[in-house]
């Protein structure tokens, strides 16, 4: 296989040059090192030879003919396991025995012939219990489990060298590491070596969370249900090896810029570079890192990348005044409820540059150390852009280990590893009984998330209805000890909460500082209050110290005040003797840069605490009694499928819907782009509800009147209905045919522990370009769109006469809407087969000043439509006019099929919309591709205040062909930089979603909120997006806001879920946060009545106002606007309040609230609005 050396050849004292032999093998069977030449010999010229010295052994003293030498002759013969020789009496061991071999292994053989020799002289077995390493190193080991970490593979980072004519002396070749690149080899470290027990790591965790004497444990279940949500993991940054990650330190991927915006993460909160700690003043974005990207085989959208980036680039920008930030990406997908408005704020208020295109490479510039993106501009033309920092929105994938898990479980996966789903159901798996939540069902935000949570947590209940709370354990608590008349006894807890806090502020000085406050007889320190075992030692302090009140001084009461009022209640104290002082988000991380000052305000927040902690009373709960029984509004496919999974979760269920059919906006879909038959969904949910004994439907209906509270909401429903249909048919009938009949009008009270909001929305009526909205193609209340159910078929429609009209001729050209296309392509299909080219133009009346909203839908309409068309007519050219494709998740796929099937899409801007226009007979008409001269002046425009095109480079996209009539559609395509001129058989409006037109009355006799594009208001976007801020009402569909039908679905699983949470128990304990009047003093002035947002006081027949505690939010509104001061609000009287202001302001105790009619000053403290007349006595 090689060449060794056999003589050097020499010429007058100089070497001339080197004869090689060749070497046919190098070691023997044994493996050991033992080199055989043949016969063949080559010679090369050398100037000079540089030799490798080696070792040569002396055998001299052995005898051709001695018994120990090897069959070979060429080393000792001995035994591999105890190096005995032929001879018993000699042993060998090191090269001699074995040929050339490493210092380790001869010390090695050293030690095993030293036991050799000893058990030789004492008579013992020298093979016993012993073993050949070298056997033993040559056996192949089991393959170990792959672990549940899997950690990419990272190149060596290989040291520079000396070039080859500065090699010179003795100077070294190979380099040294930069500490840079020391870092990142570091970085390859898989961890893999076994733990030594130095017990170093137990020293290092403040928190005492490893323990090492842990040891698994297998436990069985038995369930009924299971809900698999094993999340995702970010891709990596190297996944694009172009972008320089993991090479230049400036590269940072966006979770990575998440921990350094954090003011917990590494820069705590300043944006600096990783590498030199400079502060940027430029950075980019870069998207879709891993994201649709076919050579990787991510076909799909991550669904979330764009917003974090927006989120990223105006933090960024708040951190550092001045800052530049650039996004590049080929469509910004900012399609969720609200998200339009964060994305037009980001390039308005923030100066975000979007930046279409993604760049082909990232690298760095020597001189500066700082990084060039390499991209095209809208010319086509390269250009190199200087940045300090480069973001890479990586995407999501699913986690190995959750891949893993859903294999065993036997759960259907599709090509990347998400959980394969049914049409219309994101939490149904293929497997029954196994449901799936969250991102692993698809890519999505955190809204969609809870949602689907809620949904999987609905299906659950429907499938163990009837074993509903038989293994539920109702935890117990010590009885309450009774304080009052004692002097407060309180303990104050400052937690420093990792670093979060104490990196800041001097925890133990304003331990210190509170030990010495009056009331305080304990403070103490702890690393994590929230933690399970500083719960425990709260509890043991309580019965230790006799407390009476608790402070804790650590982050915010939105989220933790419930785990330590929970606290409190285990040690027998009312949980409303509780206080909590904000030292996080308050004080540590908003004065991150003056501890001195952040420690200082820390104490003023622990006394302001204090004060009002020594003046807080025992409250009690109020229990409300649930009424089991849900309310839903609407009778679309959302409320259909939110009133079945209550009613198959055994809760009656009443729905009212004010159309005389129901079905809503679905009536008028035939299939969705995921393949969901709607026809066929629709008519078995409708038959479904009728059939159900604990649903009553009630059409034609109207809620007049609404109170109540949550538990027991009333509602008086009119009902306007025609006579029923003839004896022995099923289901609903509006068949014109049919004998009308006169209407009959019934008034009805109905009581409901929950209510579902579930109204739908409407469809936008286009005004632009020449579209012709009549009566016949509006969805009418008279039932122009026929509509018959049998007990398991399709509904049946008619077409819409507008639809027909519109297409009656080349004398009136189709303009259409998206709906009135897909009733065409479903009942009438030979129409579309004599199109040749169609034109679909997005954002119609969404994304406007009227309506600054994405409507969500409409892209995933254009895509199918364009599908479905091509399907029935191949050869139609089809081109999609819109800003950005926001065909997000799963639905990228589809949008990339449209493309391939020869869908074409151009971006046109906001500034300049397309134009429609008539076609003019005279209008030359170039073949497509072509560029044309000049066009003439346009005919009389279809619609008004439309852009003038270029009068040079006009590209014109039409057929030779083309006869008289049709339209003509312009539009100044971005990528060209040109205007486009498209002759077009039928334009296509992707019209948007508009609120329901009773969104405005249902939303102010229910007091909840709309938001200002006419949408009912979540109770908090991520957290509760399916609830509104009036406890015990849920939203489901349009009502939210736009979403598809599958979307609709699975947020009215969630709704029902959220209301099933409420149904399924006895009674309710709400809040003792409530307002009360004292009547002695209140004058009857109606000021609480006007200003309460839940229309919750009420004049008696005393003429005095009365609130309902079950029905008080406690917001504090009445209390602070009551003229007189009847009105307190538990938990946050003036005592209480005033206590702390005059802990923070220094003012004497002996304050006295102001006389009637005095002038009171407002103020507003965290929320807590109070009257206050500070006087000395």
């Amino acid at each position: 296989p090689g060449w060794g050396v056999y003589r050097i050849n020499g010429s007058g004292g100089k070497v001339t040059g080197l004869i090689l032999q060749e070497c046919t093998s190098v070691f023997d069977a044994q493996g050991r090192f033992s080199p055989r030449f043949g016969p063949r010999r080559e010679e090369i010229p050398a100037d000079c030879v540089l030799i490798a010295i080696g070792q040569q052994r002396d055998l001299s003293f052995l005898p051709p003919d001695s018994p120990l030498w090897a069959a070979e002759g060429q080393r000792l013969a001995v035994d591999p396991f105890t190096l005995q020789t032929p001879l018993p009496w000699v042993f060998a061991g090191g090269d001699l025995a074995t040929g050339p071999t490493s210092v380790v292994e001869a010390v090695a053989q050293g030690h095993r012939a030293a036991e050799s020799i000893h058990r030789y002289l004492q008579g013992e077995d020298m093979a016993a219990y012993r073993v050949c390493l070298a056997e033993k190193a040559r056996e192949k080991p089991p393959s170990a489990p792959r672990p549940d970490r899997w950690f990419p593979h990272v190149e060596r980072v290989r040291p520079s060298r000396l070039p080859v004519a500065q090699r010179q002396g003795y100077e070294e070749i190979e380099q040294t590491l930069s500490p840079e690149e020391a870092m990142r080899e570091a970085r390859r470290c898989l961890s893999c070596g076994l733990c030594s027990q130095c017990m170093e790591c137990v020293k290092a965790c403040k928190a005492e969370a490893i323990l090492h004497q842990m040891l698994p444990e297998e436990h069985s279940l038995e369930v009924g249900a299971v809900v698999l949500a094993p999340g995702f993991e970010p891709m990596e940054g190297d996944i694009r090896p172009e972008y320089g990650y993991r090479i230049d330190p400036h590269v940072v991927t966006s979770l990575e810029f998440e921990r350094i915006l954090s003011a917990s993460g590494p820069m705590q909160g300043h944006v600096r570079r990783p590498s030199d700690q400079k502060t940027p003043r430029r950075i980019a974005w870069i998207q879709c890192v891993g994201s649709r990207d076919l050579q990787l085989g991510h076909d799909y959208c991550s669904s979330v990348c764009c917003m974090y980036a927006l989120k990223e680039a105006m933090m960024a920008v708040d951190h550092t005044p001045g800052l530049e930030a650039v996004i590049f990406a080929n469509d910004i997908r900012a399609f969720g409820k609200g998200f339009e408005g964060y994305y037009t704020a980001a390039k308005q208020q923030y100066g975000v540059r979007i930046v279409r295109g993604l760049p082909s490479a990232v690298k760095e510039r020597p001189s500066s150390g700082n990084l060039l993106v390499c991209y095209l501009d809208a010319e086509g033309r390269p250009v190199e852009e200087e940045f300090d920092m480069v973001v890479l929105s990586v995407g999501l994938r699913p986690a190995p280990a959750g891949v893993e898990l859903a294999r065993r479980l036997g759960v259907p996966l599709d090509q990347v590893g998400f959980s394969r789903t049914a049409p219309g159901g994101l939490h149904r798996t293929g497997r029954e009984g196994i449901f799936v939540a969250g991102a692993f069902a698809a890519p999505m935000d955190i809204p969609e998330t809870v949602m689907g949570a809620s949904a999987a947590a609905a299906a659950v209940g429907e499938l163990l209805y009837p074993s509903r709370g038989t293994l539920v354990r109702k935890k117990t608590f010590p009885p309450e000890r009774d304080v009052s008349g004692q002097p407060p006894r309180i303990g104050v807890f400052v937690c420093r909460c990792g670093t979060n806090i104490a990196r800041v502020v001097d925890t133990t000085a304003v331990v210190e500082y509170a030990r010495r406050l009056p009331g305080v007889v304990y403070a103490e320190e702890n690393l994590y209050t929230c933690s399970t075992d500083t719960q425990r030692r709260i509890i043991q302090a309580i019965q230790d110290h006799r407390l009476n009140r608790v402070v804790v001084a650590s982050c915010t009461p939105r989220t933790h005040e419930p785990l330590f009022q929970e606290t409190l209640r285990e040690a027998g104290l009312n949980k409303y003797l509780f206080e909590m002082a904000n030292i996080r988000d308050q004080c540590s991380w908003v004065h991150a840069r003056w501890p001195l000052q952040a420690t200082e305000k820390a104490k003023d927040l622990v006394r302001m605490a204090v004060a009002r902690a020594a003046r807080l009373r025992p409250l009690a709960d109020i229990r409300v009694p649930i009424e089991k029984r849900a309310l839903v509004l609407g009778a679309g496919v959302a409320g259909l499928t939110a009133a079945l999974s209550l009613a198959d979760q055994g809760f009656p269920v009443a729905i009212v819907e004010k159309e005389p059919v129901p079905g809503g906006l679905a009536r008028r879909l035939h299939r969705t782009l995921d393949g969901l038959d709607v026809p066929r969904l629709l008519a078995d949910l409708i038959h479904r509800v009728q059939n159900h004994p604990n649903i009553q439907l009630y059409l034609g209906a109207r809620v007049e009147e609404f109170g109540g509270h949550v538990g027991r909401f009333r509602a008086v429903i009119r009902q306007t209905s025609p006579q029923p249909p003839p004896s022995g048919e099923e289901g609903l009938s509006a068949n014109p045919s049919s004998r009308p009949t006169p209407p009959t009008e019934r008034r009805v009270e109905l009581t409901a522990g929950a209510v579902i909001v579930a109204i739908g929305g409407s469809a936008y009526q286009p005004s632009e370009y020449g579209y012709r909205p009549t009566p016949s193609n509006l969805m009418p209340r008279d039932s122009a769109v026929a509509i018959s159910v049998a007990s398991t078929g399709p509904i049946q429609r008619d077409l819409p006469g507008a639809i027909q009209e519109g297409l009656a001729g080349a004398e009136r050209p189709a303009v259409l809407t998206q709906l009135d296309l897909e009733e065409l392509l479903a009942r009438q299909p030979e129409r579309v087969r004599q199109w040749r080219q169609v034109v679909m133009i997005q954002c119609v009346g969404s994304r406007t000043p009227e309506a600054p909203y994405c409507s969500r839908v409409c892209c995933q309409q254009a895509v199918k439509n364009a599908l479905a068309l091509l399907e029935r007519n191949p050869q139609c050219r089809i081109y999609v006019l819109h800003r950005d494709m926001r065909t997000y998740g799963f639905y990228e796929r589809m949008y990339l099929k449209a493309r391939e099937a020869g869908v074409l899409f151009l971006r046109f801007s906001p500034e300049k919309p397309p134009e429609v226009v008539a076609a003019s007979d005279g209008m030359a008409r170039p073949s497509a591709g072509k560029h044309s001269s000049p066009h003439p002046s346009p005919p009389e425009s279809m619609a008004t205040g439309l852009v003038e095109p270029s009068s040079t480079g006009l590209v014109r996209l039409s057929l030779p062909e083309a006869g008289p009539g049709g339209l003509v559609v312009r539009v100044q395509e971005e990528a060209l930089g040109r205007p486009v001129e498209i002759r077009a058989d039928c334009v296509v409006l992707s019209a948007g979603v508009r609120p329901g037109p009773s969104a405005q009355e249902v939303s102010q006799m229910l007091k909840a909120p709309l938001t200002g594009d006419g949408f009912f208001l979540e109770a908090h976007m991520k957290l509760r997006p399916l609830d509104v801020a009036t406890e015990g009402i849920f939203l489901a569909g349009l009502a939210h806001g736009p979403k598809l039908l599958s979307e609709s679905i699975v947020q009215a699983k969630g709704a029902a879920g959220r209301a099933a949470a409420l149904l399924s128990q006895e009674v309710l304990d709400r809040s003792g946060i409530v307002s009360q009047v004292d009547a002695s003093r209140c004058a009857g002035c109606l000021t609480c009545v006007r200003l309460c947002p839940f229309d919750v006081p009420k004049i008696t027949e005393e003429g005095v106002a009365y609130i309902e505690p079950a029905q008080c939010q406690g917001c504090g509104l009445c209390a602070s606007a009551c003229p007189r001061k009847a009105i307190q609000t538990h938990h946050y009287d003036d005592d209480q309040l005033l206590a702390k202001l005059a802990a923070l302001e220094g003012w004497p105790s002996n304050y006295r609230m102001a006389p009637e009619g005095a002038m009171a000053c407002s103020l507003n403290l965290g929320g807590d609005a109070v009257d206050w007349f500070p006087r000395k006595e």
